[in-house]
C-alpha cells in the first residue's frame, strides 16, 4: 500500500479520507454545541493578577468576550450572555471570589441541543479594572480561555495644577476633543492641547487658557466662568462627555497709601485724576480727621482703603459711614488684618467669607477677606502692602483659579 504524508494540515481544515469528509472540527466557544465531529479548544488561558489589586474590581458594565460574545451584566450581578453563534440569549449570574476574581454561571434558556449552559472562572488582569481573563467549561465538558475587555465608554479627568488637566478614556482606540463656553462673563478660560500632544494620545493632556485683558490700555477688565466640556469617542462605541467649571478672574493691584507721596500742603500738594475726577490743592477736615491734607491723599485714602501718615499714623476709610478714622492695625472688610502678597479683595456674591483662593501666576492659599467698591463679578484685587511703588508693574491680567471650599461661581480645582 502507498502511504501518503500530509504536512501543515491546518487544525481547523476537513480531514479527508477517501471520497468524503469522514470528520468535521469544530471551534469550541462558551455555551456552543459542537457536533459532527471532535470540538477543539485553544490553549488554556492561566490568569495572572497584576500588581494591581490595590483596589477591588467592579464587575457590573458591558463586556466584550471572545468570539463576538457581548456580555451585559448588572448591579445585581445577573445579565446576559449574547452570542452570534445562539439564536437567543443566556442569562448569567456572577459569585464574587475574594477581590479580583469571580465565577459566571451561563444557564442557556433556548430549546436543547441548540446551545448549551457553562460556567466560567474569570480575574481582573489590568490595573484599569477593564480587562478579565479565565477559561470556561460546558455542561458536555468541553472547555477553553475566555477574555473580557470591558466596553462601555468610560472618561476619566484630573487636574495636575491649575491649568493642566489629563484625560483617559477606554476602551482604548478613541480620539480627544474639548471645547469651553462661557457661562458667566465673556472673557472666559479657553482650553488647548498640551505641546506635542495629539487627539489619539491617551491619557490625553490639556491645558486650560487664560482669555486676554480686552482693554487696549490696558485697565482692570473682569473675567468670567467658563464650562469646559471634554469628549472621547470611539468608532464602536461612540461618544461620552464630562463637564467642568473653571473661573477666571480679572486682576488689579492696590496698596495702602503714604501720605509723603502726595506732597505737603497747602502749597506744595501733587494732584491726581481718579475715575475722571481731578484732584488738587488741599481739604479741612476731611471725613472725620481733623487737619488740612492735600486732596490728593484723602482720594487716594478712599480709593485704597488705608494710608499712613507723615506723624505714623494708620488711618482706615470705611465706605459705609463714609469716615476715616485712626486704627491699631489695618483690617480688610471680612474684619480682619490685611496681608501683603495674600489677601485679595473680591465681590462676595462669587468668593464669599472664609475661602481661600488659588490663582494661576499670582499664588495660592490667597485670603479673600476684603472688597472694594469697583470690584465686582469676576473681579479680584490684590493687596500688595504699603507705597504706591509696590504696584508699579503690575499687570491687570485675567488668570485661571479654585477656590476652597467652593461654589458654583467659584468652583475648586477637583474634577467630576
Amino acid at each position: 500500500m502507498e502511504r501518503h504524508i500530509i504536512v501543515g494540515l491546518s487544525l481547523l481544515s476537513a480531514v479527508v479520507w477517501g471520497d468524503g469528509i469522514a470528520a468535521q472540527t469544530c471551534v469550541n466557544a462558551p455555551g456552543k454545541i459542537c457536533s459532527g465531529g471532535a470540538a477543539l479548544a485553544g490553549p488554556m488561558i492561566q490568569p495572572q493578577l497584576s500588581a494591581q489589586t490595590q483596589k477591588a474590581c467592579s464587575v457590573p458594565g458591558t463586556w466584550n468576550a471572545l468570539n463576538g460574545v457581548k456580555v451585559t451584566v448588572n448591579a445585581n450581578l445577573t445579565g446576559t450572555f449574547a452570542a452570534p453563534y445562539c439564536p437567543g440569549v443566556h442569562s448569567l449570574a456572577i459569585t464574587l471570589q475574594g477581590t479580583n476574581n469571580f465565577r459566571v454561571r451561563i444557564t442557556w434558556n433556548g430549546a436543547p441541543d441548540v446551545c448549551q449552559s457553562a460556567t466560567e472562572n474569570m480575574a481582573f488582569t489590568t490595573a484599569d479594572c477593564n480587562t478579565a481573563q479565565g477559561t470556561y467549561v460546558n455542561d458536555d465538558g468541553s472547555s477553553g480561555s475566555e477574555v473580557w475587555t470591558r466596553s462601555e465608554l468610560q472618561l476619566s479627568l484630573s487636574r495636575q495644577n491649575l491649568v493642566t488637566v489629563s484625560a483617559k478614556g477606554t476602551p482604548s482606540g478613541g480620539t480627544f476633543s474639548y471645547s469651553a463656553t462661557s457661562l458667566r462673563g465673556t472673557s472666559v478660560a479657553g482650553i488647548k492641547l498640551a505641546p506635542g500632544v495629539s487627539v489619539t494620545d491617551n491619557p490625553n493632556s490639556t491645558n486650560l487658557v487664560n482669555p486676554g485683558n480686552p482693554n487696549t490700555n490696558g485697565s482692570p477688565a473682569p473675567g468670567g466662568l467658563a464650562q469646559i466640556t471634554a469628549s472621547y469617542t470611539t468608532t464602536r462605541d461612540g461618544k461620552i462627555e464630562k463637564k467642568f467649571s473653571v473661573p477666571a478672574f480679572g486682576l488689579s493691584c492696590y496698596y495702602t497709601t503714604s501720605e509723603a507721596d502726595w506732597g505737603t500742603p497747602p502749597n506744595a500738594c501733587k494732584s491726581v485724576t481718579i475715575h475722571g475726577q481731578r484732584y488738587s490743592g488741599t481739604v479741612k477736615d476731611p471725613s472725620g480727621l481733623t487737619g488740612t491734607y492735600c486732596s490728593s491723599f484723602i482720594a487716594e485714602v478712599k480709593l485704597q482703603g488705608s494710608a499712613y501718615t507723615k506723624d505714623k499714623r494708620i488711618i482706615q476709610y470705611n465706605p459705609a459711614n463714609r469716615k476715616i478714622s485712626v486704627v491699631k492695625e489695618i483690617h480688610g472688610a471680612d474684619g480682619t488684618p490685611v496681608e501683603a502678597g495674600k489677601t485679595l479683595a473680591r465681590d462676595r456674591d462669587v468668593i464669599p467669607k472664609d475661602v481661600l483662593v488659588d490663582i494661576y501666576r499670582v499664588g495660592t492659599g490667597l485670603k479673600a477677606n476684603d472688597t472694594g467698591g469697583a470690584i465686582l463679578g469676576y473681579r479680584i484685587d490684590l493687596y500688595k502692602g504699603a507705597g504706591v511703588g509696590v504696584c508699579n508693574n503690575f499687570n491687570n491680567i485675567i488668570s485661571v483659579a479654585a477656590c476652597a471650599p467652593g461654589n458654583t461661581k467659584c468652583p475648586t480645582r477637583d474634577l467630576p
